[in-house]
């Protein structure tokens, strides 16, 4: 594909990665890279379908988050919002079929299908830990449905919505900076960001995220990073946290995503060609971030623990 390069780029997801394993790192962004074409070698096609495998827990995140953009997509384009069961039903459906084609391992012929960690590497789960998911999906969906937020969304004009499930960037020093935003509105002089969660959140990642989407508003919607706010939704529940910019020390952790961009690009072999040597990245100490590595048949610390 002519012109499509790795490009170097920062995100909170790409910290916590770094943070965790230098070497888990090197094979999400640098490993893995080219291992969707015919021609590449073994060893990076085997890293990047490893690199697509989710978990039950993601999984069913993401799930829920597909059956939101359903419910809102419809909201949005003015057509019939299918009833809680029918959303329900369609999104256990799909589920059933991701399960079977990953306990089936389909994805290694077919990567862009759902390949789970714990099928991957034989975790033996018990049917309940299986149907508890499919009743956390359920229980997100329902608790969506039934809330009074539903409602108030129904009741914002359509103008003034600003991003559905979408995956954008602001700019910081020429380097794209990642944020996802699952659903935004303006109103007043106001931005709301709403943030879907299906599991616990980390207390301490509040201000960093509220710093990027801050950012970003001010870029793309030109508006006060102060006048956004973050409405984390958690959707197990069913309750609404306010976060805002108001006491987010936007330059500490300007400079706190400038040190992480330059702890990355330090291990580079080629900063301007965004170009990584596998030897300068270092394994983990801490073995419980092995246990649930996607890359551990990859990984050379995993391979030289077999040989001995």
């Amino acid at each position: 594909m002519i012109g499509f390069k790795n490009e170097f780029s920062w995100s909170k997801s790409r910290e916590e990665i770094f943070r965790k394993c230098q070497k888990q790192y090197y094979y999400h962004y640098y490993g893995s890279w080219g291992g969707w074409q015919r021609n590449c070698d073994e060893r990076t096609r085997n890293t990047y379908v490893l690199k697509k495998l989710s978990n039950r827990h993601l999984w069913s995140g993401e799930k829920v988050h597909h059956a939101i953009r359903q419910i809102l997509e419809a909201i949005r384009e003015e057509k019939p919002v299918k009833s809680e069961e029918e959303i329900i039903e369609q999104t256990l459906h799909g589920m059933r079929d991701d399960f079977r084609n990953s306990r089936d391992h389909l994805y290694w012929e077919a990567p862009q299908s759902c390949g789970l960690f714990e099928h991957e590497y034989q975790l033996e789960l018990p049917d309940e830990v299986w149907k508890d998911t499919a009743g956390h999906i359920e229980k997100c969906i329902r608790n969506f449905y039934q809330s009074p937020l539903l409602e108030e969304i129904k009741n914002i004009p359509k103008e003034q919505w600003l991003g559905l499930e979408e995956l954008s960037y602001f700019l910081l020093n020429d380097i794209k900076v990642y944020v996802t935003i699952d659903f935004a509105v303006r109103t007043g002089d106001q931005i709301l960001v709403y943030d879907w969660k299906t599991g616990s959140s980390v207390e301490q990642d509040h201000d960093l995220q509220m710093a990027c989407y801050g950012w970003y508003a001010w870029q793309h919607w030109n508006v006060d990073p102060k006048k956004i706010k973050l409405m984390e939704v958690n959707l197990v529940r069913m309750d609404i946290t306010h976060h805002q910019i108001t006491g987010v020390n936007l330059e500490k952790i300007q400079k706190m995503i400038f040190d992480s961009i330059q702890d990355m690009q330090f291990l580079l072999e080629d900063i301007g060609n965004n170009q990584a040597n596998e030897e300068r990245f270092a394994t983990t100490e801490n073995e419980r971030f092995c246990s649930y590595c996607n890359f551990k048949k990859v990984c050379t610390k995993w391979q030289e623990s077999a040989e001995q």
